[in-house]
């Protein structure tokens, strides 16, 4: 299977944006794609086996187009973007990120799968954040992990971002919430949805279906 395009015409933009340590990942189609989807992954974590891949600044690019797209033979894929491809029936994942923006939120790594971001490593990257949507200008983003939401309230306050909406907790479903809301800065406006971390006790089919009932538009674009 070929390596994935990636529309890098963003690059200059993204390295004038203080903290933005990996270049996020843009499919060639992102730009025309409507609506435009931002997928928000947690954190990266070490690897000794990967050389210290995790100081190249297109780390994220290797990861989203080795495990997203689902080029690289493991014999041991990633649970994580197995469960995401499958969360959003991607037969062919090279078809979906073709058409999405992928980058990890904390903008450090991980030491060890035990280790979590602290509540500073999410306040900077919040702050991160409202700087990089206001380049890639997603409608929606969709955080993998809801554990950044936490610190959303402090950070908007903090940045003068204007949110539209609070966070809507409702059902549990494996065990944790789904979150929601809606940030203006300036005239873009952008719709987040946070699931549970697909890295363990996920269900694909429960969370599929909670997308498609908060957000038809969004599911039918990434179903497409």
């Amino acid at each position: 299977m070929s390596e994935i395009k990636m529309d890098t015409s963003y690059d200059n933009a993204f390295k004038n944006i203080e903290g933005l340590r990996w270049l996020p990942f843009v499919g060639e189609k992102y730009n025309v794609s409507k609506p435009k989807v931002l997928l928000v992954g947690e954190s990266h974590y070490l690897d000794e086996s990967e050389n210290n891949n995790h100081e190249k600044v297109i780390y994220t690019r290797m990861i989203a187009n080795e495990l997203g797209a689902g080029n690289r033979n493991y014999k041991t894929k990633s649970p994580i973007f197995n469960n995401v491809n499958n969360m959003l029936k991607a037969t062919n994942p090279q078809k979906l990120w073709d058409k999405i923006a992928f980058y990890n939120f904390v903008q450090r790594p991980m030491s060890s799968l035990d280790i979590r971001p602290s509540n500073s490593d999410f306040d900077e990257a919040w702050v991160v954040f409202f700087r990089l949507v206001q380049v890639l200008k997603p409608d929606y983003c969709l955080f993998l992990g809801n554990s950044a939401a936490e610190r959303l309230d402090k950070m908007t306050q903090k940045c003068n971002v204007e949110r539209k909406l609070a966070w809507d907790e409702v059902n549990l479903i494996n065990g944790a919430k789904f979150k929601k809301a809606e940030l203006k800065l300036g005239n873009l406006q952008t719709k987040l949805f946070c699931i549970k971390h697909p890295s363990s006790h996920f269900s694909p089919e429960l969370w599929r279906e909670k997308l498609q009932k908060e957000s038809p538009e969004l599911m039918k674009f990434l179903l497409g």
